[in-house]
């Protein structure tokens, strides 16, 4: 296996504008085989399950400190959409 992609689609409650939407959760590439196509491959095909489904946004969470994690997702389209704040308890 040279990696694995897991996407899911998520439902709103109906009094939403956007009452469905894609979130890829995981993104995994052996590291002998990055920079091959392969990360860039899987998530093609998970984008085209999600269209195939009727869905018409997909999210994914990048650490904000991992440039190579920002870069790679920008580099397919992806861009800021929320910001998410967090407080360790």
């Amino acid at each position: 296996m040279l990696g694995f992609c897991t996407v899911r689609i998520d439902r709103a409650p109906p009094i939403q504008r956007e009452v469905r939407r894609a979130e890829i959760t995981d993104l995994m590439v052996r590291a002998n085989e990055r920079r091959r196509g392969v990360g860039r491959a899987l998530v093609e095909r998970a984008l085209g399950w999600v269209e195939e489904r009727g869905v018409e946004r997909c999210e994914v969470r990048v650490a904000s400190r991992n440039a190579e994690g920002q870069s790679f997702w920008r580099s397919l389209g992806f861009g800021d959409w929320m910001d998410v704040l967090q407080r360790r308890l």
